[in-house]
């Protein structure tokens, strides 16, 4: 029985279509985020951990900065 996942989908509260605001991030932070309608679950992002916690660490504050345009 697996002890932990490698995957979340947190809900993303943003006034833009899902896929638009993941093709953004990619384009201007170079971070990937899937679009969770992909896995049933609209609205929500699917957020992979399966990377170095140095890489991880860094793609987060990338989305944190990013996600504060629309505070």
């Amino acid at each position: 029985m697996p002890q932990a996942v490698s995957t979340s989908f947190p809900k993303l509260d943003v006034p833009i279509d899902i896929h638009t605001f993941c093709e953004n991030l990619l384009h201007d932070e170079g971070v990937l985020l899937v679009p969770g309608d992909a896995f049933d679950t609209p609205g929500h992002v699917r957020l992979g951990y399966c990377a170095p916690g140095a890489t991880l660490k860094e793609g987060l504050k990338r989305l944190s900065k990013y996600m504060h345009q629309y505070d």
